[in-house]
């Protein structure tokens, strides 16, 4: 016969699996290893930016297999107009597939979204900022390759 009042009954079973609250002193540093120094200025709570920019027109982005489409987010400095070319190259990296120009990306640093596709395959895009001596300034840059078929289908098994 069980006893209503065991303090290992089931019923029980949770409250014995909670996890004690960690007590640590205020001043511990909680950073990750690999940063040494506290940090005193405020920090943003979004992900870190993976934004890319070349000091020298223009700014060019090499598939090393050649990719059949790709995007990228194209914008300015906050405060500095500019107008962008965009070239594309088919994967002999010499043949321009197609040159977008006069994009204008806008003073408030919004970006817009640039993206071209070919079933013949990109080897390099070419970006330059005609309205200052930098790049456009790119982030999320995606893409797809072009994959090889199966030995089967070369094959024609």
């Amino acid at each position: 016969m069980r006893s209503r009042t065991s303090v290992c009954s089931f019923r029980n079973v949770r409250a014995f699996s909670r996890p004690c609250p960690i007590r640590s002193p205020a001043k511990l540093n909680q950073d990750p290893d690999f940063s040494t120094t506290p940090s005193v200025a405020p920090r943003s709570s979004k992900s870190p930016s993976r934004e890319i920019l070349s000091n020298q027109n223009p700014l060019q982005i090499s598939f090393t297999v050649a990719a059949k489409a790709f995007g990228v987010d194209l914008r300015a400095y906050a405060g500095y107009p500019a107008t962008a070319t965009v070239t594309v190259y088919a994967a002999d990296n010499s043949t321009v597939l197609s040159t977008t120009t006069n994009l204008s990306l806008n003073t408030s640093g919004v970006p817009i979204f640039f993206g071209y596709q070919s079933a013949a395959g990109i080897g390099r895009v070419v970006l330059t900022n005609s309205g200052q001596s930098w790049s456009p300034i790119i982030d999320n840059l995606t893409f797809s390759t072009i994959t090889e078929p199966p030995i089967a289908l070369l094959l024609g098994g």
